[in-house]
């Protein structure tokens, strides 16, 4: 989850706007909660995260790279 933080902070401003179905404000809110605040993480809501909402990221994001790639 850090590291798809990571990489959600390092997508442009253009890409973010043009591609609103991603929660990129979330994905980096979420990266530095788990780096800055550890202590206050809510175990079962980020396993809801990883069992519910990364899947359909993936899906979001493999439509994207897809998409671009077929220009």
């Amino acid at each position: 989850m850090q590291i798809i933080g990571e990489a959600a902070a390092r997508v442009s401003d253009d890409t973010r706007n043009s591609v609103g179905d991603v929660r990129w404000t979330q994905l980096i809110g979420l990266r530095n909660r788990l780096v800055h605040d550890y202590g206050r993480i809510d175990h079962d809501i980020l396993w809801d995260t990883l069992q519910v909402d990364i899947p359909s990221l993936i899906d979001q994001l493999e439509r994207l790279v897809s998409s671009d790639q077929s220009e």
